[in-house]
């Protein structure tokens, strides 16, 4: 990640979310308060893909790291496609994820809060579960 000031000037340096063999793909951030961010992205374990998301101090320090991850796990879906996701800072030191579900075709869209590196709605809350391919747009 890299931090810039108002003027465009570096602030942190290289200051990586994670590192590693792993595929870490679609990443999205966003300013929290008092110079804090959050950094969602997509992470491809042995062929499956989750949901990562993380905390940053204004000095690019990782604050949510539970058990020793990289970040806290969006949901605990297993077997289906997890894609393009995107958050928003929810006013109270978390953010609130919002992504694709792709079960066998049929693309959904579900939501989770995160706060204090604790997922608190649930699995997710679905938004949109439809037959068929939501359309775009």
């Amino acid at each position: 990640g890299e931090r810039l000031s108002g003027a465009g000037v570096k602030l942190w340096g290289e200051t990586p979310v994670l590192t590693g063999g792993l595929d870490q793909v679609e990443p999205r951030a966003v300013a929290g308060a008092a110079g804090e961010s959050f950094v969602v992205w997509r992470q491809i374990f042995a062929g499956v893909a989750t949901l990562l998301v993380q905390k940053t101090s204004a000095a690019g320090v990782g604050l949510w790291t539970p058990g020793g991850l990289p970040g806290v796990f969006v949901t605990g879906m297993s077997g289906v496609d997890l894609r393009k996701p995107d958050l928003v800072y929810d006013g109270a030191g978390g953010v609130v994820v919002a992504f694709e579900v792709d079960v066998g075709g049929d693309i959904n869209i579900h939501a989770q809060r995160i706060a204090d590196s604790v997922v608190l709605w649930g699995d997710v809350l679905p938004v949109c579960v439809a037959l068929g391919r939501v359309p775009a747009g």
